[in-house]
């Protein structure tokens, strides 16, 4: 199953969300998306 997740804090991490949903199932990964196709590399927040 993948989750979608908007408004994010810019500051999120990866690993912040993996604590946050395993308490409810094995997580097998998590991907914050970002601007690296235009440049910035900055997280997109979601």
């Amino acid at each position: 199953m993948n989750i979608y997740m908007g408004n994010l804090s810019l500051e999120t991490t990866e690993d912040e969300l993996r604590k946050e949903f395993t308490e409810f199932g094995g997580v097998l990964s998590v991907t914050i998306m970002n601007d690296k196709y235009i440049g910035s590399g900055q997280p997109r927040g979601y």
